[in-house]
């Protein structure tokens, strides 16, 4: 579990990740570019979102409804920092020449098998044929090292509702 999640959320796990399915969800369904995904079957063990530059990974005007599907269980005073948190990524998510990859998520179960190196992977060499930069954001100091791996470094951090976030850029390749 990340920190930006359980600042909003809060400690429950399994209220968290409830809410978390219906943000995913909605995101998943903003992201203008189908996101890469890595299958066992029928089930989804993880996947990466992308945007094109000028664009935004969470765009929730993109899809009538998704900001509506995003907040859907959410309590009113979890409305609020989830907005900030979006605000806050929105801010700086690169420059304009910048693809944003993210959100990663991988099953729980599946973490530290190479299933998340393989999507930032698969991300990067699509941004790669482009010969353009690529953006990140990331609220867990463990996940820097692990983007660095990928030519990624800290460009920027914040305090985001209390939450460290860092802000990161590979540049072109």
């Amino acid at each position: 579990d990340n920190a930006l999640p359980i600042a909003i959320f809060g400690h429950g796990r399994e209220r968290r990740q409830r809410r978390l399915r219906y943000v995913y969800r909605a995101l998943i369904r903003a992201m203008p570019y189908v996101p890469a995904t890595i299958w066992d079957g029928a089930r989804p063990l993880g996947l990466i979102g992308m945007a094109p530059p000028g664009g935004r990974v969470i765009r929730a005007r993109a899809v009538p409804g998704a900001s509506l599907d995003a907040i859907h269980g959410m309590r009113l005073d979890e409305v609020g920092p989830a907005l900030r948190w979006l605000r806050a990524i929105a801010a700086h998510d690169g420059a304009d020449s910048d693809w944003q990859v993210g959100p990663l998520v991988v099953d729980a179960a599946q973490r530290g098998k190479g299933i998340g190196s393989r999507l930032v992977e698969s991300a990067c060499a699509k941004v790669d044929v482009r010969r353009a930069p690529v953006s990140v954001a990331t609220d867990d100091e463990l996940n820097v090292a692990f983007y660095e791996r990928f030519g990624f470094s800290v460009v920027a951090s914040a305090q985001v509702i209390g939450v460290p976030v860092w802000f990161m850029r590979r540049p072109a390749m």
